[in-house]
C-alpha cells in the first residue's frame, strides 16, 4: 500500500490555560494526513517550538511519498539522523528531548491509515480492546482555591464525572485547592491532579500528600522535576492514589 499523498498542517488554538509554570495562551499543533489506496490516516502532536519543528516536518513529509505504509514505524528509522533536538526547557510539559515529536505525528498517521485499510479500529490493530467508551475529563486551570472549586462544580453540573485539577508547586495552596474542589463536587467524582513536574522533592510537598490521600485523589500526575526517580518512588509509597510520571518511568 504505497503512500500517494502527504499533507501537513500547522494549526493554532487559543487556550488560556494556566499551568504550574506559565499560562499557555496559544497551542500550536502539527497535523499529518497520509493517503493511500483510497484511505486517509491522520496524526497530531503539539509543536512547542514551531519555528524549529515545522521546518523538520516539511523536510520529513516528502520522504513518505511512495513508501509502503504497511512498514509502519520502520519507515521512521530511515529518516535523516540530524533532527532538531529541543532542550528540556523548550519542551516544557509538551514533549521530551529524546522523542522526535514530528515522527510521532507521522507514526500516528501511518497506524491510522493501515488500520483503516485493514478495516479494524486502531486499538484492535495495536492490541486488546479494553473499552469502547472513554469518559471526558475537563481540566480546572490554576486560580484561587475557591475559584477552582467553583469551576470544578460547574463542570460536574454539566455532567462530567472526572475532573483534573492543576497544581502550582505551593504545597499549602495546592492542598487547599484539592480540599476545596472535593468539598464542592462531593465524594463520587473521580479527581486527578497534575503539577507539571513543578515540585523539586518530596520535602517540598508539605501538606499536599495528606490532602491527596484525604480527598481520595485517584491519579497524581507529574509532581516532580524530570528525572527525580527517588521522589517518584517515595510518592508511590506514600500516596493512596496511583502516581504516574511518564517522563521518569
Amino acid at each position: 500500500m504505497r503512500i500517494d499523498r502527504v499533507q501537513i498542517y500547522q494549526c493554532s488554538v487559543e487556550l488560556g490555560v494556566s499551568y504550574a509554570t506559565h499560562t499557555l495562551a496559544v497551542a500550536t499543533s502539527l497535523l499529518v494526513k497520509l493517503e493511500a489506496a483510497g484511505e486517509a490516516g491522520w496524526g497530531e502532536v503539539l509543536l512547542p517550538v514551531p519555528q524549529t519543528l515545522w521546518p523538520w516536518a516539511q523536510r520529513v513529509a516528502p520522504l513518505m511519498l511512495g513508501e509502503d505504509a504497511e512498514a509502519l514505524d520502520a519507515l521512521l528509522d530511515r529518516l535523516p539522523a540530524d533532527r532538531p533536538v529541543l532542550t528540556v526547557e523548550q519542551c516544557g510539559t509538551y514533549c521530551h528531548p529524546d522523542v522526535d515529536s514530528v515522527a510521532e505525528a507521522f507514526s500516528i498517521a501511518l497506524h491510522d491509515l493501515v488500520a483503516r485499510h485493514r478495516g479494524v479500529s486502531l486499538c484492535e490493530m495495536l492490541g486488546v480492546v479494553g473499552r469502547w467508551v472513554i469518559p471526558a475529563m475537563p481540566t480546572v486551570s490554576l486560580a484561587s482555591p475557591d475559584a477552582m472549586a467553583q469551576a470544578a462544580a460547574q463542570w460536574c453540573s454539566d455532567g462530567y464525572r472526572y475532573i483534573k485539577i492543576k497544581l502550582s508547586g505551593e504545597a499549602g495552596i495546592d492542598a487547599a485547592r484539592v480540599h476545596a474542589a472535593r468539598a464542592a463536587i462531593g465524594p463520587d467524582i473521580d479527581v486527578q491532579v497534575d503539577a507539571n513536574n513543578v515540585y523539586p522533592s518530596m520535602d517540598q510537598c508539605g501538606d499536599l500528600i495528606d490532602a491527596l490521600n484525604d480527598c481520595g485523589v485517584s491519579v497524581i500526575e507529574d509532581l516532580f522535576d524530570m528525572g527525580n526517580i527517588d521522589a517518584c518512588l517515595a510518592a508511590k509509597r506514600k500516596l493512596s492514589g496511583r502516581y504516574t510520571d511518564p517522563k521518569n518511568s
